[in-house]
């Protein structure tokens, strides 16, 4: 009992050196990750999803009236609050990132002390830089998954009751970044349950400790879906709607066939990411003890994770999720009769890191790339921008569909001039919008488009009895304040860039 209130006070008390190593650690690195994220950002290149948390924070906090609407109903909520607090991407970037990298650190020193120097490895290691300067939400995920694992294994080999609660909390947290957290409960009720040294009674309340916080967060999140969508798991339905899905993907959610060949398939390709992970499985001490242990299944998790991902339809082939691998290799450094070729084979990860990016199937990940070679690579911002200093332009009211433009509408100074959809006049307006809106953009080829959608000639620049204004490549604006028999009116500007 002495020993575990021993190192439970090494995790909780902060000496001075403690405090002082800890604010060096973290503003160094909140500020090199706000220097990174900013970087791309003023060069108008940054991860679309990330701007769509700060587009919905603003939509919540300046909307007319407040779009609360996805929170919790299609998007995972906890993202969005952090981009609330924190409102420029770059920098709710640079302070989750420089927080998670702190913790990392932190936890190193206490518990990994023989290990350190691969944690420090991991700052080079491109999947994390990745998930550090473009997707928060990622890198959040990755590391509450892997800091509630490492709760439960000192859990496990202490037997401390704490650790299993601050564990089963921060595993609930994970479900607010991304509803497929919900796929390792069966994981980790599995490996409490399997503990037997244990009475039956005492491994059910173990489980139920562990995986209240996550159930409770499940059921919340059932409740509002039910009481203002009509249909409890809306949000499964809705979200799993936001992950391009190619034809084997589709498949893969009927066959478990497609889906083992999927992830094989992701494996091949991010092999030598991932690699380190591998080896760890053949220098595991006790391996006869391991293999038979419950454990062994707390680290074959993220195959798991990635598993139920690609059946279930919400993966995304992003050679990014390799950090979750590396992260978990990471726990059970301590488990290892060996560290070297670990060492070894990271520093093989970081080499070919950048080479096997530039060869991703993610845009994302091929520009980060090239940005860091210092090469050219797409400026994925400057079209939504151009759209966004138009509009800055225009006095008036102007109706667009955010599912096409939601990076325009961060980038919009004013939001309450804007008519969206989740506004309840949009679609009467849309329908007629000739002298009850100043102005209508649309996407042209736009499949999700609503105006695109309701009036595909737009293509030909006619929009009911609208005036063609100009366009912004595929944008094209429509002054309805005048209306005319027919669209071939002169345009007030017409401007092609």
């Amino acid at each position: 009992m002495k020993a575990v209130q021993t190192d439970l006070g090494s995790l909780v008390r902060f000496k001075r050196l403690d405090v002082s190593f800890f604010a060096v650690t973290f503003t160094f690195s909140v500020l090199l990750f706000c220097f990174l994220s900013y970087h791309f950002f003023s060069n108008d290149f940054f991860h679309l999803k990330t701007i769509s948390y700060a587009e919905k924070a603003r939509l919540a906090v300046e909307g007319l009236p407040p779009r609360l609407e996805n929170v919790g109903f299609v998007y995972p909520p906890l993202p969005v609050f952090i981009s609330i607090l924190f409102p420029l991407p770059w920098l709710a970037q640079g302070v989750v990132s420089g927080t998670v990298f702190t913790l990392l650190t932190y936890l190193a020193v206490k518990f990994y002390r023989d290990s350190f120097p691969a944690f420090l490895m991991l700052a080079l290691y491109l999947p994390f830089l990745f998930a550090a300067t473009f997707k928060f939400d990622t890198l959040l995920l990755f590391f509450l998954i892997a800091s509630s694992t490492l709760l439960l294994l000192k859990y496990w080999e202490e037997g401390f009751s704490l650790y299993l609660f601050a564990g089963g909390l921060l595993f609930g947290l994970s479900f607010f970044i991304d509803f497929s957290a919900l796929y390792l409960i069966f994981v980790y009720a599995g490996t409490l349950f399997l503990k037997k040294k244990e009475k039956l009674s005492h491994r059910l309340g173990v489980i139920m400790v562990f995986l209240l916080p996550l159930v409770f967060f499940f059921l919340f999140t059932l409740f509002i879906n039910y009481t203002f969508k009509g249909d409890a798991f809306h949000f499964l339905k809705g979200y799993s709607l936001l992950f391009p899905k190619s034809p084997q993907v589709l498949q893969a959610q009927y066959s478990l066939y497609t889906a083992l060949a999927l992830l094989f398939d992701y494996l091949k390709k991010s092999f030598l990411l991932v690699l380190p992970y591998f080896v760890g499985f053949f220098l595991v001490k006790r391996w006869r003890e391991f293999y038979a242990s419950p454990i062994f299944l707390i680290y074959v998790s993220p195959l798991l994770l990635l598993f139920l991902k690609i059946r279930y339809g919400t993966f995304s082939f992003s050679l990014t999720n390799s950090l979750l691998f590396i992260f978990f290799l990471l726990l059970f450094m301590n488990r290892f009769r060996f560290k070297l070729p670990i060492y070894l084979f990271l520093l093989l990860s970081i080499v070919s890191a950048p080479f096997l990016y530039l060869k991703s199937m993610d845009g994302n990940e091929v520009n980060f790339a090239l940005g860091l070679m210092g090469k050219p690579f797409e400026r994925n911002l400057l079209f939504y921008r151009e759209i966004a200093r138009e509009i800055n332009r225009l006095k008036g009211k102007v109706l667009l569909d955010d599912k096409s433009f939601y990076p325009t509408v961060y980038f919009v100074s004013n939001l309450r001039k804007l008519l969206l959809p989740y506004q309840y006049d949009f679609y009467t307006v849309l329908a007629s919008p000739c002298g009850k809106v100043d102005f209508v953009v649309g996407m042209v080829g736009g499949k999700r488009d609503e105006v695109y959608l309701f009036y595909p000639e737009i293509e030909e620049l006619k929009l009911d009895k609208c005036e063609f204004y100009g366009r912004v490549g595929n944008a094209v604006f429509f002054n309805c304040r005048k209306c005319y028999g027919s669209s071939s009116a002169p345009s007030v500007w017409a401007g092609q860039n």
